[in-house]
């Protein structure tokens, strides 16, 4: 099984990732912000962090087949 490597900046912690070539793409506008003080109200957790991977196949993978 083939491994991948995967850089990213230390502060950036939500990604988008092609399953077939391996590309990451930062999120910048995290959707969990607007989720968060829902968890917080209903949990009662004291969120002090969350990193999010979406999984799927860039455009340039898809035009490749």
């Amino acid at each position: 099984m083939k491994t991948k490597a995967r850089f990213a900046l230390p502060d950036k912690k939500n990604y988008l990732v092609c399953e077939k070539c391996g590309k990451i793409v930062i999120i910048d506008n995290c959707p969990f912000d607007k989720f968060k003080e829902e968890l917080i109200e209903v949990h009662g957790f004291d969120i002090t962090g969350h990193s999010i991977e979406v999984y799927g196949v860039c455009p340039e993978c898809q035009k490749k087949g």
